[in-house]
């Protein structure tokens, strides 16, 4: 009786170690999913303007017959596809930064939260250094979290 009752005390916090890892996991592929719809609608929304916008640089080749016609519209498209591209970069950039910052707000919370889960764990040593380290840790990373937060979320 005695062994069973040892045996379900220690796979306890084993499995409640586990959960919260599981639960930090699973939160860092969240994260990953929503990085990388980001980046899926940043690529589609670039591509559509690039289709209409080479469409309509093509548009006055199909209603002219006159060969001479198309020396200023091929020019226009060169300029036009030279500002799409630096459009492009540019959106790249705020998409890099945006998800930069989303990202480590997203994992400081992530781990903030597994560290507060693990803390729980080690309630019976709080009088211990074990339960003075986890606090100390969930401490340092909830300020981190806080500190890492755009002012405006």
């Amino acid at each position: 009786m005695k062994n069973t009752q040892a045996s379900q005390s220690s796979t306890a916090p084993a499995a409640s170690l586990m959960a919260a890892n599981m639960a930090y996991c699973q939160r860092l592929a969240e994260l990953a999913r929503q990085s990388q719809a980001r980046w899926m609608a940043l690529g589609n929304q670039v591509w559509a303007d690039q289709a209409a916008r080479s469409q309509q640089a093509m548009a006055p080749l199909t209603q002219s017959h006159n060969w001479q016609d198309l020396a200023p519209a091929m020019g226009e498209l060169a300029r036009r596809n030279w500002q799409q591209r630096l459009s492009a970069a540019e959106a790249v950039v705020h998409t890099t930064l945006a998800e930069q910052a989303a990202l480590t707000a997203g994992v400081s919370e992530a781990l903030n939260t597994w560290l507060q889960d693990a803390a729980g764990l080690c309630q019976n040593m709080n009088a211990g250094p074990m339960g003075q380290l986890w606090s100390s840790l969930a401490e340092q990373m909830g300020a981190a979290a806080r500190a890492n937060t755009p002012s405006g979320a």
